[in-house]
């Protein structure tokens, strides 16, 4: 027999527990199911990578300063303590984040489940019916065609390896390779990075994109651009990666004591059985939704966070749990509009930006005018002897709008910030110059981007 509720989350991380919270306060009768509560973010994603950028990200600033005052280090991060350090950020996520739903009257389901038919959950011995489900899996790895891909390992991998591999390789140029990279080629790893197509990164600038790498590879870090890997060969305790450059026969080889898949992320629903509960999903597994996040072809569910296939960011899917919620709740509903949004790269020096690139104007025949410049001479830069940063900023020719903004440098996270702010409140790039700020801050350099 069936526990029935008036509604399911399947999946604990910031989206889904938002959810299941507001609608319990509301007085709903809820569940939430998973086998590790928390999430991607909290456990193997956001939290755990900002935790250790934060410190291989002094690390590499205290390179530059070396005979400027500040003494030579000798040796790279100690790959142990670094986890360890991370691992304080984690550990207590799972019993914190159950305990703190339990306190909100909420029934927990500690197991991996899966449809039975559109309103009822199983796993294989129990069920449990609900009038919604909201599916808030997250996103997983891309599988790769490649042979040897079994021997691929992932960023949920990267966070628990006791021992740092001294070679290491990453197919696919994207976020996560160059966040990663950025971390183990300061704790003394020899780093490839492989991405099929010349360009990476292909949501910031070009420009600024051609420097970070140029970045990376200052660090020692190899990027091979336009190159895909065709297979990944185990040879004793190493693996053999090898890759074709686009236009030619010739084959090249890395060897790697570990290969991870950094290609991109898709929506986890593989173990779900959306065929089960009439859930449709697109050529990618990505789900099909519509404008109130809700399934296209089966009502009572919905999907918030990565799994909806929109913009992999946790203040994303925040804000995607509150419309839920709301259509969830209220009679009337509301359709998704998402805001102009920032991204960052959490790399030494970070690369942000917010809004359209320049190809994308282009390509909507825009009428726009260019704001690009150098920020290696920024006192801010300068004083840290950050010598890749820039900016480029596009601005509506007629209406003065910021139609995007992107930023090079150790504080660019700050700087796009205060322009996404000064988007989403409408302000115009005449009104950001016009601001006045503190100074020297990172923010204050947006003041003169435009």
């Amino acid at each position: 027999m069936s526990k029935k509720y008036d509604l399911i989350v399947i999946g604990s991380g910031p989206s889904g527990t938002h959810v299941a919270s507001s609608c319990a306060k509301q007085g709903k009768k809820v569940a939430i199911a998973d086998y590790l509560f928390g999430g991607t973010c909290a456990l193997r994603g956001c939290t755990p990578k900002k935790a250790m950028e934060s410190v291989t990200s002094k690390w590499w600033a205290a390179q530059h300063l070396q005979g400027h005052g500040f003494p030579k280090i000798e040796h790279p991060i100690n790959w142990k303590q670094l986890i360890a350090h991370s691992q304080e950020f984690t550990a207590l996520v799972p019993s914190g984040t159950k305990r703190k739903l339990k306190k909100k009257g909420i029934d927990l389901i500690e197991e991996r489940l899966h449809f039975k038919d559109k309103q009822t959950l199983t796993n294989g011995q129990q069920e449990w019916t609900a009038d919604q489900i909201v599916i808030a899996t997250g996103a997983r790895p891309v599988s790769l065609p490649i042979s040897g891909s079994e021997h691929l390992l992932t960023s949920d991998d990267f966070f628990e390896l006791p021992i740092l591999p001294k070679r290491i390789v990453f197919v696919g140029g994207g976020y996560i390779a160059f966040e990663l990279a950025h971390i183990v080629a300061a704790c003394g790893s020899q780093v490839t990075i492989i991405n099929d197509t010349d360009k990476p990164l292909s949501a910031f600038d070009g420009n600024l994109v051609s420097e970070f790498v140029r970045a990376t590879l200052d660090k020692g870090i190899d990027v091979r651009l336009g190159y895909s890997v065709k297979t990944i060969e185990k040879e004793g305790d190493s693996f053999q990666v090898k890759m074709q450059r686009k236009g030619r026969d010739q084959m090249y080889s890395v060897v790697a004591d570990a290969v991870f898949n950094t290609a991109g992320r898709v929506a986890a629903v593989q173990n779900l059985q959306l065929d089960n509960a009439n859930v449709a999903t697109d050529e990618q597994g990505n789900l099909e939704l519509n404008n109130y996040l809700q399934s296209t072809t089966n009502k009572k569910v919905y999907a918030v966070g990565d799994v909806t296939g929109n913009h992999p960011f946790t203040p994303v899917g925040h804000w995607e749990a509150e419309l839920v919620v709301n259509n969830l709740i209220q009679k009337r509903r509301k359709k998704i509009s998402y805001p102009t949004i920032p991204f960052v790269l959490f790399g030494y020096p970070k690369l942000a930006g917010v809004g359209k690139t320049e190809e994308v104007l282009k390509a909507e025949g825009i009428d726009y005018r260019v704001i690009s410049k150098s920020l290696e001479d920024d006192l801010l830069e300068k004083a840290v002897h950050n010598h890749f940063a820039g900016y480029s900023v596009f601005v509506h020719e007629k209406t003065d709008e910021i139609l995007g903004a992107f930023v090079l440098g150790t504080k660019a996270d700050d700087t796009i910030n205060l322009i996404a702010a000064a988007i989403q409140f409408g302000k115009k790039a005449s009104d950001l110059e016009n601001l006045l700020l503190a100074y020297p801050t990172a923010t204050y350099v947006a003041k003169h981007m435009v």
